[in-house]
């Protein structure tokens, strides 16, 4: 009995090399956004300010997610992280592509585009991510 248990804590623990495969990022940047009305194209509302998004990125499945969202496919080449995924169906969607540069961290950009109806907000965020540690990644999600 004591085997299986043994056996089983070695199976399920995570092995360094699967820990080498994820990469915890903390990126922060500034942010434009802009709500328009579509069909008379007048601008509801622009607003400026400061961005904070943390991200959880795996290297052997290419593939980002950001706290608290679901996983979505990218290109990883050369240490950059490229991505796109739309949400929603008909007249309420979420369109999101994002690049950020990850190995080593760097520079983040991300556009976004949400539809509900007849309105349609743009925002678009340039900044900066730094790497964090798991253990971090976790402890930002319970403040």
């Amino acid at each position: 009995m004591k085997l299986i248990t043994l056996l089983g804590a070695l199976l399920l623990s995570p092995t360094p090399a699967f820990a080498d495969d994820l990469v915890y990022l903390n990126c922060q940047g500034k942010f434009t956004s802009k709500v328009v009305k579509l069909n008379s194209s007048g601008v509801i509302q622009e607003n400026k300010g400061r961005h904070s998004k943390t991200y959880i990125i795996d290297i052997q499945r290419r593939m980002v997610m950001s706290r608290g969202g679901q996983w979505f496919n990218a290109e990883i080449i050369n240490g950059i992280l490229s991505s796109s995924w739309m949400l929603g169906q008909g007249k309420t969607t979420n369109k999101e592509t994002i690049s950020m540069h990850f190995n080593p961290a760097g520079s983040y950009s991300s556009k976004k585009n949400i539809r509900q109806g007849n309105i349609s907000m743009d925002v678009e965020t340039i900044g900066s991510c730094d790497k964090i540690d798991a253990a971090d990644f976790g402890a930002e999600a319970n403040q």
